[in-house]
C-alpha cells in the first residue's frame, strides 16, 4: 500500500509491527523534516491489521483510524496536521482477537523509524517536540 521503499524527496517512510493480544497491526509514517526549527510533518500513514474474523468492518476501521490519530497526537503532532490515513483490514476466519489498544502505540513508533530513516537518529520519548528533535540531530 505505501509502495515503502520509494520516497518523495526530503521525506522518509517508517515500519512499525505490533502483535498485540492475537491482533496483528503494521504500519508505515511518511514524514518530512524542517532541519532549521525540528517540526516533524507526518504525510501519510498506512496500516494493515488482522485481528481475526472481523465482525463490524466499519466500526474496525474507525477503532483504528482513531487509535493512529490518537497515536499521531501523542508523538509530534496537532490535530489540524493530521495525516492522511489508508487502513485495510485483512480477511481471516481465525477467531476475533482486539483492535482498542494497539494503533495508538504503532503510530509513534512508525514515525519514530521514519524519522530514523531521515536523519540517522533516533528519537526515544514522546513528543516528538523541536527541541528534542533538534537535539536529537546534534
Amino acid at each position: 500500500m505505501s509502495g515503502r521503499g520509494r520516497a518523495d524527496p526530503n521525506r522518509a517512510k517508517g515500519l512499525a509491527f505490533s502483535d498485540y493480544d492475537g491482533t496483528m497491526l503494521a504500519a508505515v509514517a511518511e514524514i518530512s523534516l524542517e532541519r532549521t526549527s525540528g517540526a516533524i510533518r507526518v504525510h501519510h500513514i498506512w496500516a494493515a491489521a488482522d485481528p481475526g474474523l472481523v465482525l463490524q468492518p466499519d466500526n474496525s476501521l474507525s477503532l483504528i483510524e482513531g487509535g493512529l490519530i490518537f497515536g499521531v497526537g501523542m508523538a509530534p503532532l496537532r490535530m489540524n496536521e493530521a495525516p492522511e490515513l489508508y487502513v485495510e483490514l485483512m480477511p481471516s476466519d481465525t477467531p476475533p482477537t482486539g483492535l482498542g489498544e494497539i494503533s495508538p502505540i504503532i503510530a509513534p513508533a512508525a514515525i519514530g523509524n521514519a524519522f530514523a530513516a531521515l536523519t540517522g537518529r533516533r528519537l526515544r520519548h514522546l513528543p516528538m517536540i523541536p527541541e528534542r528533535v533538534l537535539a536529537a540531530m546534534t
